[in-house]
């Protein structure tokens, strides 16, 4: 069961870091067309970003809460920014 529950969360984790990049790149996207930082446009983007960017954190420390190590590939990238290995 735990195992399980351990893919379900890796999945989860995956699937809104996926989210989370695709946004990155949308927003890259609106920077080179010009769009003001202050559009509806960016303001939709980030609530965006930030409603995934909680909910693969919560995702994550809950994974690693019931013993999966790294989450993700994603948790591996943010645990390499800060230096910290697992």
């Amino acid at each position: 069961m735990k195992k399980i529950k351990l893919t379900l969360l890796a999945a989860r984790v995956e699937l809104h870091w996926w989210y989370i990049i695709e946004a990155r790149q949308k927003g890259g996207r609106l920077v080179r067309e010009g769009a003001p930082y202050s559009s509806e446009r960016f303001l939709a983007l980030n609530r965006m970003l930030s409603r995934h960017a909680a909910k693969a954190l919560r995702a994550q420390l809950e994974y690693e809460h019931l013993g999966g190590g790294c989450a993700s590939l994603g948790e591996l990238r943010k645990l390499e920014k800060q230096r910290i290995s697992c």
